[in-house]
């Protein structure tokens, strides 16, 4: 299967970072897998400030269409707001769609009865509490926790591995988690790490949502269970949407 990684930044505004990317999902890939990073052209280089990813969306969705038509199998939406998710699975024809927020917490929920978030900054706090509570992660939420570290710094900073192990630390302690979610794509690479220093589930998103694409692929491919297009994310006629967003 072909699934595609789409990065919603520009490509090359950090080629380290894609290059860790794009490595860490192909070591987890199952052997049937061809995974490939994608990026958009321009715009902003993080999603902190709701404003930035009102200003992206169109440029994404016009992104996951071109990679539909391309005939790929499954587009990972890579960032922890899974900017668009809900028209991109509304616009496809049948190419899964997954958000890395919602592969994480979809998991977190079926692997521990509660479990902690490390975000970035307390800014993103209140964004971070929707994402739980629109994938219906709340009940199990132990708390959320801030690394106090901008997006663009988190794999620059030398601070960054002490303060995800002190809030690790307090999550186990004080918090009762019994696992953890990673809530920024920018701690990528991280994971493994922590989880064997703490011997819990760490969840990267973007290895969640790798597995839970190849998950969907095959349960539509071998029993037909893909998005239905029935209600909620009935498609808008195709030439009337292109005519008004692209």
């Amino acid at each position: 299967m072909k699934v595609a990684y789409l990065d919603p930044v520009p490509l090359g505004a950090d080629p380290a970072f894609e290059k860790l990317i794009a490595e860490e999902l192909r070591k987890y890939a199952a052997p049937n897998t061809e995974v490939s990073y994608h990026a958009l052209d321009s715009g902003a280089d993080n999603y902190e400030y709701a404003i930035y990813e009102a200003f992206m969306l169109p440029r994404i969705l016009k992104r996951v269409i071109s990679l539909e038509e391309q005939g790929y199998d499954a587009v990972i939406l890579g960032c922890f707001y899974d900017p668009g998710i809900e028209a991109a699975k509304e616009y496809v024809k049948g190419m899964v769609v997954v958000g890395v927020a919602e592969a994480a917490v979809t998991l977190a929920n079926l692997i521990c009865k509660r479990y902690s978030l490390l975000i970035p900054r307390d800014k993103n706090y209140t964004h971070m509490y929707e994402m739980v509570e629109r994938y219906s992660g709340i009940a199990k939420l132990a708390s959320i926790r801030s690394l106090n570290i901008r997006v663009l710094d988190l794999q620059e900073s030398s601070d960054t591995d002490l303060r995800m192990e002190k809030e690790i630390e307090l999550a186990l302690g004080k918090d009762r988690a019994e696992a953890i979610i990673l809530a920024c794509t920018m701690e990528a690479g991280k994971f493994k790490s922590m989880q064997e220093k703490y011997g819990i589930p760490v969840i990267d998103p973007c290895i969640a949502a790798l597995k839970m694409a190849e998950c969907l692929v095959n349960c539509k491919k071998q029993c037909g269970w893909t998005v239905s297009k029935v209600g909620s994310y009935e498609s808008p006629p195709q030439d009337e949407m292109r005519s008004y967003a692209f």
